[in-house]
């Protein structure tokens, strides 16, 4: 019944509106192509009225200047009949346009004149005049003439205005008329709505208006709401048990999610205060969301409030600044606090989190006590430090000794005595090996070992690395191959400390590989454009799975090599340390085709002057 009259409405109102705008494009089009004729017709005749009265000025400032010289000559006519064939296309359109408004006598005086004008010029050319007096008289004559086109063009000119004047004016009132026929129809128009309306009000709009009205609690959280059943039943009358339904559904719903997310905040909660180290949750203004019991204790022994330590609000400022996290492994950029007038160690981890859906970005700063830890390497940084330095000192004196006694200098050594005294000064010499390699890694972690950065090419510390192993690899008949990409970048990177890299990965190379078989040092620039990397690798019985996590270790080696290659497994640690130093990376590449690759990526130098920059 409601669909039935809403139809009836909306189909009353679409033929008005169909009438009123087919009125109106009708009226509309019959003024437009009146006006568009005339408008055509009268710039047509203004044109050739204005063309006539410039071909006579073209004629004139052509013939009329002769007469005014003793000895000229009889002038060419071409250019007289191209003008003329012009004025008499340009009267030919006058003459046809002559109608009953009172521009047909016009037109016949400029006709006459035209034709007065035209038929001198014939006598001109027919008989030209060579006296003065003559000449004088066709100068007054040919002035005549063409005053007289003048006068009676400019008559017709504005004859031909007034009646575009008078158009203009007669489609202005009939304008004004289908103006008012139009506004008619549309009063009619808003009084057939205003009627239509307050009928379908009661019916559609008050029910709707409640139903919004009930909407907007609902949506502040009202869900107690319920609207009442309605009296007059129709095709709205649906709605309001659905909506009540509805607002019951939402109620169930908001009790069950009121429950899950205290549930959460209490597993949160219970999460943070379990994890002993002190936890901040920021938002991007650095404001502290959230912490847990160890990181409010943390605050009050530090006695700021609000805000992360001074230390540490600079790096996470940093953090959010590049949208990058800050995870650290190394327990020597732990950030230090004074506590109590104690010195705490504390490793930052930050990182950022957001939600599955919707825009919201969080921060979590984790801070790890690695004070103990700390405490512990530097103890074992000085311990091997000092152990290094006091044991050098009297082996460096036994070295001495036996050095001696080997030279004869104390007296004649049997053979046997020859042999033992030998391996003795051998295993002396590689202790004394061991000493320097434990105290370049104490200074490399320690950060006493400075490094000498500058530009350079990493080729030349792998040409100096293959002259230094060229009689190894003439002993294990390997060929040392280096491979290089064309128009290398440099490196940023202390020369001394990357020999020693290219040198133990090349050497460990070496020694693990199979004898005959080539080891190829192969050079190439990342696709990230940052880093060089150089790839040292041999087809060697490779790195069991389960060992590669250790082979960076101190004194890690594996015990069944089959090669009893000398050294104590100090080489792989260092050059890590060294690799490290120069912001670079150094790992094992795994490979499945029976090769054994290590590779070190180093910054490029223009990368890091970017970045520095």
């Amino acid at each position: 019944m409601l669909r039935q009259r809403l139809l009836l409405a909306l189909s009353a109102l679409v033929i008005l509106l169909l009438g009123v705008g087919t009125a109106g494009l009708l009226l509309l089009r019959g003024a437009s192509t009146e006006f568009d004729t005339k408008l055509r017709k009268s710039i047509s005749l203004l044109n050739a009225e204005k063309q006539l009265r410039i071909e006579t000025s073209s004629i004139n400032s052509r013939y009329v200047a002769p007469l005014g010289f003793a000895f000229a000559r009889v002038p060419e006519r071409k250019s007289y009949d191209d003008h003329a064939k012009l004025l008499r296309e340009s009267l030919k359109v006058l003459q046809d346009a002559q109608s009953d408004d009172g521009t047909d006598g016009a037109v016949r005086q400029l006709t006459t004149a035209c034709e007065e004008y035209l038929e001198f010029y014939e006598n001109f050319f027919a008989r030209y005049p060579t006296e003065q007096q003559t000449r004088a008289e066709a100068l007054q004559n040919v002035s005549r003439l063409t005053q007289k086109i003048t006068d009676a063009s400019q008559i017709v000119g504005k004859l031909y205005e007034q009646q575009l004047k008078n158009t203009t004016t007669n489609l202005r009132n009939r304008s004004a008329d289908s103006n008012f026929f139009v506004f008619f129809l549309m009063l009619l128009g808003v009084f057939i709505a205003v009627l239509i309306y307050f009928h379908l009000a009661r019916a559609i709009v008050d029910p709707v208006v409640s139903l919004a009205h009930s909407i907007q609690e609902v949506k502040r959280g009202n869900f107690e709401l319920s609207l009442p059943e309605p009296a007059v039943q129709n095709e709205l009358s649906s709605l309001i048990p659905a909506f009540n339904d509805m607002a019951g559904e939402l109620r169930q719903r908001r009790r069950e999610t009121d429950e899950r997310l205290l549930h959460t905040n209490l597993q949160n909660r219970a999460i943070l205060t379990a994890i002993p180290v002190p936890v901040f949750v920021l938002r991007e203004d650095s404001c502290i969301d959230q912490l847990n019991p160890a990181a409010e204790v943390l605050q009050a022994r530090l006695g700021v409030v609000g805000r992360l330590p001074a230390g540490l609000q600079s790096l996470f400022e940093d953090c959010v600044r590049h949208r990058r996290n800050y995870l650290p492994d190394d327990i020597r950029e732990a950030a230090l606090f004074r506590i109590d007038e104690e010195e705490h160690y504390f490793l930052p981890r930050i990182f950022r989190f957001s939600a599955e859906q919707g825009d919201g970005v969080w921060w979590a700063v984790l801070l790890m006590d690695v004070t103990r830890f700390r405490w512990l390497d530097e103890m074992k940084t000085n311990l091997l430090a000092t152990v290094s330095h006091e044991i050098k000192t009297p082996l460096t004196g036994i070295r001495m000794v036996l050095h001696l006694l080997l030279e004869g200098r104390t007296g004649g050594l049997t053979p046997i005595q020859q042999n033992m005294v030998g391996s003795a000064r051998d295993d002396c010499e590689r202790l004394l090996v061991t000493l320097k390699r434990l105290l370049d890694l104490v200074r490399v972690e320690s950060g006493a070992s400075q490094l000498q950065l500058r530009p350079m090419d990493i080729m030349e510390s792998v040409e100096r690395a293959r002259q230094l192993f060229t009689s190894l690899a003439v002993e294990r008949e390997c060929e040392i191959v280096v491979e290089k990409e064309d128009e290398l970048p440099m490196v940023n990177g202390d020369s001394v400390r990357l020999d020693e890299v290219v040198q133990n990965l090349l050497s460990n190379a070496l020694k693990h590989g199979p004898k005959g078989q080539p080891v190829t040092v192969r050079l190439t620039s990342r696709p990230d454009g940052r880093f060089v990397r150089m790839s040292v690798i041999d087809q060697g019985p490779g790195i069991p799975e389960e060992l590669r996590g250790r082979i960076f270790d101190k004194f890690f080696r594996i015990s069944n090599s089959k090669d009893k290659a000398d050294g104590v497994g100090l080489g792989l640690s260092i050059s890590r340390e060294i690799v490290l130093a120069h912001d670079g990376r150094i790992g094992l590449v795994d490979r499945e085709d029976g090769f054994t690759e290590f590779h070190v990526d180093l910054p490029m130098a223009h990368y890091q002057e970017q970045e520095h920059e």
